[in-house]
């Protein structure tokens, strides 16, 4: 028998008098969010905003992957996907990347946002970063050959595609990051070979910037 993961952190929910860092991301699902650093309410209302948007296929789609215990147990995560708001740099294959605001993996059961960004990011941007992230969850719920063939930059443009299709804007998080600071321009003539070498193994990773020869 699987423990149901949904019940537990409802239960938790309940018990902790509507706090303690959970709270309600879809209720009707019994979906919960984590976070425990704050900004969860707001943030919830976000995701809400988004998944009402999207369309009811989409939704169905997704929500039919997170109900499928099979694809839960295999990557030990039960009775729903775990959501999270993250207060610091999330960590990209092992490494903590800063520039990072939103990571999905476990085969779209484990969803990660940089809360302290997202907190500091105009409403419409976060929806766009929301968005993106569920079209990656999408991506593993239709069995997208690229999420395990390992083609991050198809799978970073399959994502665009479907958040567009969706209604959502592509370049607001990079416009935004770049006008905060939070990413700058640099000119890589004066690099050293590992510089290159370790910015091009980032690119690579997630399948978003430019390579440097």
């Amino acid at each position: 028998m699987i423990p149901d993961g949904r019940a537990m952190m409802w239960g938790h929910f309940r018990r902790s008098g509507g706090g303690g860092g959970v709270v309600p991301l879809l209720p009707a699902h019994k979906i919960m969010l984590l976070a425990p650093h704050g900004g969860g309410e707001r943030f919830a209302g976000l995701f809400r905003s988004v998944w009402a948007k999207m369309p009811l296929w989409g939704r169905r789609k997704i929500l039919g992957h997170w109900r499928d215990e099979r694809q839960a147990a295999g990557v030990f995560i039960y009775g729903g996907p775990s959501i999270a708001l993250m207060d610091g740099p999330i960590h990209l294959d092992d490494r903590p990347d800063d520039r990072v605001l939103g990571l999905v993996n476990g085969r779209g059961f484990r969803i990660q946002f940089r809360g302290d960004r997202a907190a500091e990011m105009p409403d419409d941007v976060a929806m766009d970063l929301i968005a993106h992230e569920l079209a990656h969850v999408y991506q593993w719920a239709a069995g997208w050959e690229e999420m395990t063939s390992g083609d991050h930059f198809a799978i970073e443009e399959g994502a665009d595609h479907m958040t567009a299709a969706w209604g959502f804007g592509t370049t607001s998080v990079d416009e935004w990051a770049l006008a905060v600071g939070r990413v700058g321009l640099v000119d890589p003539s004066s690099w050293t070979t590992a510089q290159k070498d370790e910015h091009n193994a980032r690119v690579l990773r997630s399948g978003r910037g430019v390579l440097i020869p």
